[in-house]
């Protein structure tokens, strides 16, 4: 099918979009040809934003200590997701930090699912790891963190990390896609399926006096701001159709 589209790609379409810079390079990497265009994805930034009181809540509600320090995920049970690297990197840091536990939010990571069991089969701190499975509270599940974790192998455009940042939730990415673009220097990049450099940097953000973490996250939350708002992926998407129309329009009378 990519073969197909990659042919078809010199033919048919005006554009074509794509939110990641990555993305870009690999399908034109397999054969994909003509004029790409790199719209940033919008977020309704009045629906992600910092609520302390729903972070709250939701930490109680799913057994996590109210005065931990909790590392957050929010990712499917996928293989490119790389939890087992996410795991083991929580084993080496959790050693010497008692306090500290992961939340993990996804489809998949939970209780009962083989893929989470197996995950957390023989874990040292297991019991500090706490599964939620898919939500759609996302605002919630965020402010319930105070560092996020990507931990992915593999991404185009992780939309996540740009829905914690405008939660002001101060994030470790690993340098995937356009995770390091998206975080724009305010929290870590650190190598794919490397644990104990992951271990690293999660030790240096979790660490954090409470007050720095704060202002880390204000700084995260006003870079998306003011770089991927809904308002502005959409003016984006209007002046593309226009700018086809007139040249159809142009073209058409032309002939």
């Amino acid at each position: 099918m990519a073969r197909l589209c990659a042919r078809l790609s010199r033919l048919i379409p005006a554009a074509i979009v794509s939110p990641s810079q990555a993305a870009i390079m690999l399908h034109r990497s397999i054969g994909y040809a003509g004029h790409f265009e790199l719209i940033p994805n919008g977020y309704d930034f009045t629906a992600l934003r910092p609520d302390t009181a729903a972070g709250a809540t939701f930490r109680i509600s799913t057994g996590v200590p109210a005065t931990a320090r909790v590392i957050g995920h929010l990712g499917r049970a996928d293989p490119l997701k790389d939890h087992p690297s996410l795991l083991e990197a929580f084993a080496i840091l959790a050693i010497d930090r008692p306090n500290v536990w992961l939340l993990m939010a996804g489809a998949g990571l939970e209780r009962g699912e083989s893929y989470f069991d197996e995950l957390l089969d023989g874990h040292p701190f297991a019991n500090r790891i706490v599964g939620v499975g898919r939500r759609d509270d996302i605002r919630a599940v965020m402010n319930a963190m105070d560092v996020f974790v990507l931990s992915s192998a593999g991404e185009a455009f992780p939309n996540v990390v740009a829905e914690a940042m405008a939660c002001a939730v101060p994030c470790v990415v690993t340098d995937v896609g356009d995770a390091a673009l998206i975080l724009d220097g305010t929290g870590w990049v650190v190598p794919p399926l490397a644990p104990e450099t992951l271990a690293q940097a999660l030790g240096t953000a979790i660490d954090e006096p409470a007050s720095e973490r704060a202002r880390r996250g204000e700084t995260a939350r006003t870079s998306v701001l003011g770089r991927f708002g809904l308002d502005h992926m959409v003016s984006r998407y209007r002046t593309l159709w226009h700018q086809i129309a007139r040249a159809r329009a142009k073209a058409s009378l032309g002939t």
